[in-house]
């Protein structure tokens, strides 16, 4: 019994050891609130890469979420944190974001990368006093931000980042290299939902209703058609309510008078977000879309003045 004691002991002991001498070995949970590291060249581009491969993965193994939402959150800002965003209007960076990391990302899965050690690492920058790097054969270029809060960072240009789609056109009929990290990623982005629909109802939909119709899927043509007929017509509603009390005296006329700009304030506010987040259309489609919501709700704060 007591060489038992001794022999368990023992055991626990060189655990013990091995697990303390292992540690930094192990991989670390994740940090949650740790930027992307763009202290290089080598180091943004590897940075990007594995934080769109994460997002690929989980989509591609998970289904939605409150876990999976906060993941990508988090994965899209150290994406963020790779573009040079400073030249696109507020209003289209957090759903334009996610369209030029999957147009970027699909060019680097169909085209040769160089190796890691040809990419220049921080001690190269400094040596050769770099400023800015060029994807070898492509016009993909990364530039180290020259002023402000992240000085000396490197990410990619605000010219790169305006013609990522432009790239992708290019090569989208290459084939996917046979060490690609996320084949499929566009589709699979123009495919997804929001939060709000359910995976499975997409997944469980017709071929047809998955088929292209210019760069959007039907299914996010219909969708997005009808919210809109919904949304105008109870705009009309509002405003022909509102008209018929029109010039009437007591306060019932004049709340109604100033709902029918309110109603159409807040289904432009609405739309808005269901067309970005939730249907998730894309491309020239969402630009458009966003500017119609943005007339409305100006057109509507116009009107809330004027009762």
């Amino acid at each position: 019994m007591h060489r038992f004691c001794r022999r368990v002991g023992l055991s626990l002991f060189l655990s013990f050891v091995a697990l303390t001498w292992s540690g930094g070995a192990t991989a670390s949970p994740e940090l949650p609130l740790a930027p992307a590291d763009t202290s290089s060249p080598r180091a943004t581009l590897q940075s990007f890469l594995t934080a769109v491969d994460a997002i690929y993965a989980d989509l591609n193994q998970t289904t939605q979420s409150p876990e999976r939402r906060v993941r990508f959150k988090r994965r899209m800002i150290r994406i963020s944190n790779c573009l040079d965003l400073s030249q696109m209007a507020p209003s289209l960076v957090s759903s334009k974001r996610q369209q030029i990391a999957v147009n970027i990302k699909e060019v680097f899965d169909r085209i040769k990368l160089p190796a890691p050690e040809e990419i220049p690492d921080a001690e190269r920058v400094a040596a050769e006093k770099l400023t800015h790097w060029r994807v070898p054969d492509t016009e993909i270029t990364l530039v180290q931000v020259g002023e402000g809060p992240r000085t000396g960072e490197w990410i990619f240009s605000a010219d790169t980042v305006a013609r990522a789609e432009e790239f992708y056109r290019i090569v989208e009929r290459l084939p996917y290299r046979s060490d690609a990290g996320s084949p499929g990623l566009h589709d699979l982005y123009v495919q997804s939902p929001g939060w709000m629909i359910p995976e499975g109802w997409i997944r469980s939909l017709p071929g047809w209703a998955r088929q292209r119709v210019g760069d959007l899927p039907l299914w996010q043509l219909v969708a997005a058609t009808a919210l809109l007929l919904a949304g105008s017509g109870l705009v009309v509603a509002a405003f022909r309510i509102a008209r018929r009390v029109a010039g009437q005296p007591g306060r019932v006329p004049l709340v109604l008078s100033l709902t029918a700009p309110l109603v159409l304030i807040g289904t432009c506010l609405i739309l808005d977000e269901l067309f970005t987040t939730q249907i998730r259309i894309t491309g020239d489609v969402l630009s458009m879309a966003k500017i119609a919501c943005r007339v409305g709700m100006f057109a509507g704060s116009v009107m809330l003045v004027q009762v």
